[in-house]
């Protein structure tokens, strides 16, 4: 994603592909799943750690779950089939003090895409 992109939109990669850039809906969860399943073991230990997820019981599609005015976020998403797939992942949490913790995922087949 460029660092311009806004969502509810498309952004063209350096490499030609085209990504939608949208809000993150809690119907995410599926495809933020998919996500965390293509990341190798040290980025998937990451991404449970952003998100204070259990590394005991993890569910990454926790992460979907969307809080106005605590938590949200937006992903980058390509068709597959009848469906999308869900390649990118920045999402935000409010957390103590007026503070927010974030994390920030792409899939590797999009990575250094633009």
């Amino acid at each position: 994603m460029t660092a311009g992109a806004v969502p509810g939109s498309e952004e063209t990669l350096r490499d030609g592909r085209v990504v939608a850039v949208r809000a993150l809906r809690g119907d995410d969860a599926e495809g933020v799943e998919a996500l965390w399943r293509r990341l190798d073991a040290a980025a998937r230990r990451r991404l449970l750690e952003l998100a204070h997820l259990p590394p005991d019981h993890p569910r990454p599609g926790e992460v979907a779950a969307v809080r106005p005015g605590e938590a949200a976020g937006i992903v980058a998403t390509v068709p597959a089939g009848a469906l999308e797939q869900v390649v990118g992942l920045a999402r935000y949490e409010r957390t103590a003090g007026g503070a927010a913790g974030f994390l920030v995922f792409v899939d590797a087949a999009y990575r250094r895409a633009g």
